[in-house]
């Protein structure tokens, strides 16, 4: 009887227009390893011709080339990182950076992406780029901050975030899995705020911390099949007073992983990250992860 070998989806490491982007390639490095599956390096070559003077225009053959080396260069770390335990493999598609990418995510195991820093006028543009990824994309989408370390074990603090926690199976299942995967605890962050205006008035503190008790139980009822899927994943529940952007970057301060949700709509022209999100993927300081499931 023939063996039959089955070709495991490959983790994407979408690099931009620099030599210098570290933390993807570490912590794409430390994934392939710990998983075995292959790592594709992509670089998209715009499809749109830039502005400019036309003098100081390159052709798309110049550019293709210079992409190439870019992957080559990204390919050649990787081999490095991993030891060459894992195959890595190069492409320099060209289109659309978002559409691209989108189009390799349907066949990939993970898109991971690094999250330069930038000025505030930068990131304008640059954050369509990785929330329009993130928004689309049919796998997890993992963007790192450039500074990022990888910690020793690679992952040894695990955060979900959670606005609504009714119907958030696939995304407990994801947190619950990663934390198991590199047996680290998990952190279930639920935060809430009121609106200055009415918290002297309304905000009685023992009533308060009765309801805070209340949220936490119907969390822990929500992922109670995530967590028997699981038993060994040790967990916690942090219902937190604070506006949730301020309460996540917080949290990704003492966090190894942050696991965020994106609500899948009907059609995926219209299917975005979320503002909370974009706004994370570009102020965290711990690995985001973007997971592509529906919630409803």
């Amino acid at each position: 009887m023939t063996a039959v070998t089955v070709q495991l989806a490959p983790i994407v490491v979408a690099i931009g227009d620099s030599m210098e982007e570290d933390s993807s390639l570490l912590f794409a490095s430390a994934e392939a390893v710990r998983t075995g599956r292959p790592l594709l390096v992509a670089h998209v070559v715009h499809g749109n011709a830039p502005v400019a003077p036309h003098n100081l225009l390159i052709s798309y053959e110049t550019a293709g080339s210079v992409g190439h080396h870019l992957v080559v260069h990204a390919a050649t770390r990787l081999k490095m990182m991993t030891e060459d335990k894992v195959r890595v493999e190069t492409l320099v598609p060209r289109g659309g950076v978002v559409d691209q990418l989108v189009r390799l995510s349907r066949t990939a195991h993970m898109i991971v992406m690094e999250q330069r820093d930038l000025t505030r006028l930068q990131r304008v543009f640059t954050g369509s780029v990785s929330g329009g990824v993130a928004g689309r994309s049919a796998v997890e989408v993992v963007m790192v901050p450039e500074l990022w370390q990888p910690p020793e074990g690679f992952v040894n603090r695990v955060v979900v975030g959670v606005g609504s926690w009714r119907g958030a199976n696939g995304l407990f299942e994801h947190a619950f899995d990663a934390a198991d995967q590199h047996q680290a605890p998990l952190s279930v962050l639920h935060s809430w705020d009121l609106p200055s205006t009415y918290q002297d008035s309304l905000l009685d503190a023992m009533a308060a911390e009765q309801w805070r008790d209340e949220v936490a139980g119907q969390i822990e009822a929500a992922y109670a099949e995530a967590h028997r899927r699981h038993p060994g994943v040790k967990t916690t529940v942090d219902v937190v007073h604070a506006r949730p952007a301020d309460a996540l970057l917080e949290a990704s301060r003492g966090a190894d992983l942050m696991v965020l949700g994106r609500r899948d709509v009907a059609h995926p022209a219209v299917q975005h990250a979320g503002s909370l999100t974009r706004a994370l993927l570009r102020v965290s300081e711990c690995p985001v992860s973007v997971v592509p499931r529906p919630f409803d």
